[in-house]
């Protein structure tokens, strides 16, 4: 009589890749699609699977979803319950972001996801994906000519400006007070 059990070594785990749809630079006010892929990578299969996504200071309030995730603003958190993923399975998950304007974040916009399974016995980390926030850099400058007058005498005064920055700087108003005792001509 032989001792000899058939033993089947059983593996769980798993992948979690992150792409961002920005591939340049993003201004304030751009949207971003980021994109969560998910595998098995396992040889069994992983339940009550979530992806979860949280989003960074620079990231405005106005998020969609898809794929059945849900936001909660309070934690800026997009949540993907999952379920069940076979061994082998793979899908993704993608969320819709507003860069805020003005941009109040750490530059370059990083971010990452998680994935997490009651079978895995670690949180699974995707890649972090990296958007360079571009900005407007707004310049101004004022001269008078003559610098020396008298009253009665007529003055010029150039302001010059310009947007030194590598984003769009939009609905841009310049206003200048003219000095007492100056009048418009």
């Amino acid at each position: 009589a032989s001792n000899v059990a058939p033993v089947t070594v059983t593996n769980a785990a798993a992948t979690l890749t992150k792409t961002t749809s920005a591939v340049a630079g993003v201004n304030p006010n751009d949207t971003i699609r980021y994109t969560l892929t998910y595998t098995n990578t396992g040889t069994v299969t992983l339940t009550n699977v979530v992806v979860t996504d949280s989003l960074v200071q620079g990231l405005s309030n106005t998020v969609v979803a898809y794929n059945g995730g849900t936001y909660d603003s309070t934690t800026r958190k997009v949540t993907w319950n999952i379920g069940s993923v076979n061994s082998g399975g793979s899908s993704s998950v993608s969320v819709r972001v507003r860069v805020a304007n003005p941009y109040n974040g750490v530059n370059p916009l990083v971010n990452a996801g998680r994935l997490t399974s009651t079978d895995l016995s670690e949180t699974v980390s995707s890649n972090s994906v990296s958007n360079t926030v571009l900005g407007a850099v707004l310049s101004l400058s004022k001269s008078v000519s003559p610098t020396t007058t008298y009253p009665g005498n007529n003055v010029s005064y150039t302001i010059l400006f310009g947007n030194v920055g590598t984003g769009v700087a939009h609905s841009v108003v310049v206003r200048d007070t003219l000095p007492i005792n100056v009048t418009y001509i």
